[in-house]
């Protein structure tokens, strides 16, 4: 490469109301585009509709790189996390955390915190307070390092505890229940336009 070359390239973010994060920077030139412009589309959406009422609605349209990639993943991990870096929309799907609210995971604080929840002591719910604590440490280290919410796909995914579909919904309300754990709101659209005035307020827990 000849000295200097690098500066002539242009950040792809540069021209786009999105943020660069540590999921795409190890990304091909082609998939990246393919992201910004599906991050587009939320948005544009957004701003045009008002919201987008589920994430399965722009799971079933989304573009993917081949067809071997997971619509699911690919949405979590790349393009739904590229699209909330905008400040005029809201991703409500998404878990958020009041870290200063938050005890460290497996600090005494929060093992206290913990033996709170009424877990069911059966056979049913063996993995779930395991499930629930690898969560919320992934849910903390997450927003405590890029001040960003996280979709519950990728603490099911990154948890290294697996439970059976009819079992998540009830993991889910015991992890509510954690000091700082912010749940997404289930009485909004998966996705909402802000309006200007109120975007260039910032939020503690950050859209």
């Amino acid at each position: 490469m000849r000295a200097g070359s690098d500066l002539d390239e242009q950040d792809p973010f540069d021209e786009t109301p999105f943020t660069q994060i540590p999921e795409v920077k190890i990304t091909t030139d082609e998939r990246l585009e393919l992201i910004l412009d599906e991050a587009e589309k939320i948005r544009r959406t957004c701003e045009q509709r008002g919201s987008i009422a589920s994430d399965e609605n722009v799971i079933q349209a989304l573009g993917l790189p081949n067809e071997h990639t997971s619509a699911e993943a690919f949405f979590a991990y790349k393009v739904g996390a590229v699209a909330q870096t905008c400040d005029t929309i809201r991703w409500n799907t998404a878990y958020r955390m009041d870290v200063d609210d938050a005890p460290a995971p497996g600090s005494d604080e929060f093992q206290e915190a913990a033996s709170t929840l009424d877990i069911p002591n059966s056979r049913r719910f063996d993995c779930v307070p395991k499930y629930v604590a690898g969560a919320y440490r992934l849910l903390y280290e997450h927003v405590e390092d890029t001040g960003r919410p996280i979709h519950p796909y990728r603490l099911e995914a990154d948890a290294n505890v697996i439970l059976t579909s009819g079992i998540y919904p009830q993991a889910y309300r015991y992890l509510n229940q954690l000091p700082g754990v912010v749940p997404p709101d289930e009485n909004a659209p998966a996705w909402a336009y802000i309006e200007e005035e109120t975007a260039s307020i910032p939020e503690q827990s950050h859209v």
